[in-house]
């Protein structure tokens, strides 16, 4: 997997060597016949095919979610160490694989949406609730002040 923050970006960066990488891989084990000039269509046959995901959190989550449903379940998913991008953006990548694939699937995060879900499907009563607090708290202000006056 290589992950950022847009599916673009994603692209952008595994132009730094996922096509050297993957063509050398192919000469040690034999692989589909695959244009590797084309970065584009080799991008897209790795995220079609579920050999792997070039892509957003979203695009690894589902990925995940689909060989979970496939195989009935494993207990661990392993990242491949690779070159595709450079340093930064290999960095980058584990760092949204941390902060949004595995939660998805360690359950830290199912408090945290149910809370999201709740205020987003409430409309707008929060956000009236909180103007009208507000309001109240502005104008016992002005009568304080202007009783102290």
């Amino acid at each position: 997997m290589h992950l950022a923050d847009t599916a673009e970006q994603a692209k952008r960066d595994v132009a730094h060597g996922m096509a050297h990488i993957e063509e050398h891989r192919a000469h040690a084990t034999r692989t589909a016949d695959i244009d590797y000039d084309d970065l584009d269509g080799f991008v897209d046959l790795v995220n079609t095919s579920g050999s792997g995901v070039v892509g957003t959190a979203d695009m690894a989550v589902a990925q995940i979610e689909r060989l979970i449903e496939k195989s009935g379940g494993f207990g661990t998913y392993l990242l491949m160490g690779h070159d595709w991008a450079d340093w930064p953006a290999t960095q980058r990548s584990f760092e949204i694989f941390m902060q949004k694939v595995a939660p998805h699937f360690t359950g830290q995060i199912v408090a945290t949406r149910a809370a999201y879900d709740d205020i987003i499907g409430s409309g707008f009563v929060n956000a009236d609730i909180t103007v009208r607090a507000q309001e109240a708290a502005i104008a016992r202000y002005e009568q304080e002040v202007a009783a102290s006056g």
